[in-house]
């Protein structure tokens, strides 16, 4: 009889498992509608000013053959500015971003080396975002002593501002 009862528990078990992932597996199949978004219109350019000179990081930890940066910018997975090579301090960087922006809240993903020998101050980034030369979004970032400065930078583009 105890064996009778430890079938019975392994098929309900097994069977509960297999109906699971077979509906799990059909779940996953449906296709999904792509998200509307609304585009902002237009060139915009972000200026990129660091306090400090950059230098790739000598402790990055990097995918494939590819050099550490000593800036990156990110907009999702696209990469918008990936410099491996050392950034003068107080020159700004413009970064033309012709699309990927929508009228809404966007995101920008920033990381910033410092160099080793300045590793017991803190260091700053000042981001703007300009479209037609005037200022659509600011900000600036500080790192603690040591540390690189890994920040997202999120901005608002209004209807006004992308028409």
């Amino acid at each position: 009889m105890r064996i009778v009862w430890a079938v019975a528990i392994w098929v309900v078990f097994t069977g509960g498992l297999m109906a699971y992932m077979l509906q799990r597996g059909s779940v996953a199949q449906t296709p999904v509608d792509e998200i509307a978004m609304e585009r902002a219109q237009g060139v915009y350019t972000l200026v990129v000013t660091t306090t400090f000179a950059a230098q790739p990081d000598p402790f990055a930890l990097t995918a494939g053959g590819e050099a550490p940066a000593a800036l990156q910018i990110r907009m999702g997975s696209r990469v918008l500015l990936y410099k491996t090579d050392d950034i003068m301090a107080g020159r700004p960087m413009h970064v033309t971003i012709d699309e990927g922006l929508a009228k809404g809240t966007n995101e920008l993903f920033i990381e910033v080396s410092p160099p080793l020998d300045s590793a017991d101050r803190a260091q700053a980034v000042r981001i703007q975002l300009m479209r037609d030369e005037l200022t659509v979004a600011q900000d600036t970032f500080w790192s603690d002593p040591g540390e690189n400065i890994s920040k997202t930078f999120r901005f608002d583009i209004e209807k006004r501002h992308a028409d």
